[in-house]
C-alpha cells in the first residue's frame, strides 16, 4: 500500500471523515486498522472515526499510532 498524499480531511466534534482518492486504499487501510485493534469504518473512499465522547489521552494516542501504521 502507498498513500499519495491526496486526502480531504472533515470533522465535527471528535467524529473525524477522511477521504481519500482511492476507494481500494481506503479499504485496505480501515482492515488494517481493525485488525491492530482501531475500530474503524472505511464507507467507499471514505475512513471514519468516531470515538467515545470520554476518550483518554493514552487510548486517542494508541489510535492514531495504528492508523500511522495502516497509511
Amino acid at each position: 500500500m502507498s498513500f499519495d498524499g491526496n486526502a480531504t480531511v472533515q470533522g465535527k466534534g471528535l467524529a473525524i471523515g477522511i477521504e481519500l482518492k482511492d476507494e481500494d486504499y481506503a479499504g485496505k487501510i480501515g482492515a488494517t486498522c481493525r485488525k491492530g485493534g482501531l475500530l474503524i469504518s472505511a464507507e467507499e473512499n471514505v475512513l471514519m472515526l468516531m470515538p467515545a465522547l470520554t476518550i483518554d489521552r493514552a487510548t486517542s494516542e494508541r489510535g492514531l499510532d495504528i492508523l500511522e501504521r495502516a497509511i
